[in-house]
């Protein structure tokens, strides 16, 4: 699972019930003596709205066991503010419904009310037999799960799914599953893409989970599919008298704001891309100097396009 470099406590990039291992034995919830019960979940839930506070308090339901997260006055030894310890959760248990005490802004001003609200989210992957341990949850946060199609309705393996403007993305699995985490509640695009099929649709995302309908692949409309030469294609300069080559520099290929590809420059420092057609930029970056980028539309595959680029230095 892709962690995200977006300024949050760590782990968030593997959050939203990512079963972490190294973090075995987790405490919360009150502890408990006796003997170990068949399947125990541990572990802690922040609020992503809050800068990712404990959440103090909270009930947690999974499948038919039930568990409370520490409060503040209730801390001791290994059980810390925000941690859980549900015992006896049925073995593949996918949700957990969470009660907590919410807040929101009242109408224009800068007032808060409280309230109890209720969030599901989606735990991947699903509960097992034993010990799972170090499971971090968020409310206030979305999860994104479905389906990628091929043309012919059947699942489509190893597409891409990517989803603007966040730039979150995943890739199938085989029967055409994908699961992104961590994406803010608005309205986004979410697009798969498989060599030259593409579609993207719009949706609406809530906090929690969100089960989206199937995306079906739509074959690029072009009877001649991308080959030699290449779509976009390019050469990577550097500002100097000697128009020297930018050997090794990173080539960042993005369709519709969303990355789909990344490269390299060779020795020469070219670089190139087989596409669909479709809004592409392309980025490139190189130590010591300031990135470069170009943007086109790419309405024919097989016509080439250039993307050279002529790189300043820092000062």
């Amino acid at each position: 699972m892709t962690a995200w470099g977006n300024g949050r406590r760590a782990f968030f990039g593997v959050c939203a019930a990512t079963l972490l291992a190294t973090l075995a034995g987790c405490g919360g919830g009150g502890g408990g003596g006796g003997s170990t019960p068949n399947t125990v979940v541990t572990g802690i839930l922040y609020n992503s709205a809050d800068g990712d506070e404990e959440v103090e308090g909270a009930t947690i339901v999974m499948g038919t066991a039930t568990g409370a997260t520490v409060t503040r006055d209730t801390v001791s030894p290994g059980n810390d503010v925000g941690t859980f310890r549900l015992e006896n959760v049925p073995v593949g248990t996918t949700v957990a419904t969470i009660t907590f005490l919410n807040s929101r802004q009242v109408g224009d001003t800068e007032e808060r009310e409280t309230f109890t609200d209720t969030q599901t989210v989606t735990l991947f992957p699903p509960i097992a037999q034993g010990s799972n341990a170090g499971l971090e949850l968020f409310v206030n946060i979305g999860q994104v799960s479905g389906r990628v199609l091929l043309p012919d309705g059947t699942p489509a393996n190893a597409a891409n799914v990517f989803i603007a403007p966040s730039g979150l993305e995943a890739v199938t699995d085989a029967e055409g599953r994908f699961f992104i985490e961590n994406v803010p509640a608005e309205r986004i695009e979410i697009t798969g893409v498989l060599g030259t099929a593409a579609v993207t649709n719009t949706v609406t995302i809530g906090n929690g989970a969100n089960s989206i309908a199937d995306l079906r692949l739509v074959e690029d409309p072009n009877p001649n599919p991308p080959g030699l030469p290449p779509t976009i294609s390019g050469i990577v300069r550097l500002e100097s008298a000697t128009g020297a080559r930018a050997a090794g520099a990173t080539i960042i290929l993005l369709r519709d704001g969303s990355q789909i590809e990344q490269t390299a420059a060779n020795a020469q420092g070219e670089f190139s891309f087989f596409v669909p057609a479709g809004n592409y930029s392309v980025q490139v970056l190189f130590d010591g100097y300031i990135d470069g980028s170009r943007d086109f539309v790419v309405n024919t595959p097989n016509q080439p396009r250039d993307a050279s680029v002529v790189l300043q230095r820092r000062l």
